[in-house]
């Protein structure tokens, strides 16, 4: 619906070393406003949250966005990229921009990220927002979980130029994201695809659910998500009592950016409860 863009407000860039890269994030708004910290999925990077920054930082939040190890700037990627590897890197950036306690959002693989940093850092934690990301912990019926072990073969035996046209197509329905996407998967080579996805899969299969708790959790899906990812997120959801499910129309797996407008407003009346 809307291209990704500039983000049009100061940002302070930084950059930390850990395990072998150098990690690029941006940070906005007033320091002693309650942080938001916003991490993105697998091949992408910081700029799929181009919409969301300005109005974290106009509703009076300071806002973080970074690139993973092995995306973006963050590249390349030193000790390979795992959700371990990226949970101890999501610490060391609240470290770094002096964050004690956060709102985490997580897209995709990012919502893995965040979950399993939970884990370790719960008290560091004000609550969840899962963006195309299920609750970790449930268990995939037999086909689905051999077609994800499956995965990162079949990319490896891809033709890298059909690979390239597709994914962004994969991403979004609508040009100006899939323009953003084939921007953000262009330094990536063939062999990166490979990896991050073998990282993705890695939590998707084996990683644990988060302790019972009673923080706030928000699950963001597009009506048009994947069916596999839909049943996951409303059967969590249905289980949780402290779990919210929001639903945006005329959105798929890039929810933030195919309709930021709605997406904005659901993020912010969520943050206004808990923050």
């Amino acid at each position: 619906m809307t291209t990704s863009h500039p983000i049009p407000i100061e940002l302070e860039k930084g950059v930390f070393t850990r395990a072998g890269t150098t990690i690029h994030y941006w940070v906005a708004g007033e320091p002693d406003a309650p942080t938001v910290v916003c991490t993105h999925g697998v091949t992408i990077d910081h700029g799929t949250f181009d919409e969301q920054i300005p109005a974290l930082v106009a509703a009076g939040y300071r806002a973080i966005a970074w690139d993973l190890r092995g995306h973006g700037l963050s590249r390349p990627a030193g000790e390979p990229i795992s959700y371990l590897n990226a949970a101890a890197d999501l610490a060391m950036l609240l470290d770094e921009t002096a964050v004690d306690r956060a709102m985490l959002v997580g897209q995709s693989f990012g919502g893995m990220i965040v979950q399993e940093f939970c884990r370790h850092h719960a008290d560091r934690a004000a609550g969840l927002v899962l963006v195309g990301s299920p609750l970790l912990g449930d268990q995939l019926p037999w086909p689905h979980h051999w077609l994800q072990r499956a995965r990162p073969l079949l990319l490896r035996l891809w033709p890298e130029g059909h690979l390239r046209r597709i994914t962004p197509q994969f991403m979004s329905q609508y040009r100006g994201v899939q323009l953003y996407v084939a921007k953000a998967i262009q330094p990536l080579a063939k062999e990166d695809f490979v990896q991050v996805t073998k990282a993705a899969l890695e939590v998707f299969l084996h990683a644990r659910p988060l302790p019972d708790s009673d923080m706030p959790i928000l699950l963001v899906r597009g009506e048009d998500e994947m069916a596999m990812l839909t049943q996951m997120m409303e059967r969590r959801a249905a289980l949780k009592p402290h779990v919210q499910l929001a639903v945006v129309p005329d959105a798929g797996h890039l929810v933030n950016q195919d309709n930021p407008a709605t997406f904005n407003e659901v993020l912010l009346t969520f943050l206004s409860t808990v923050l």
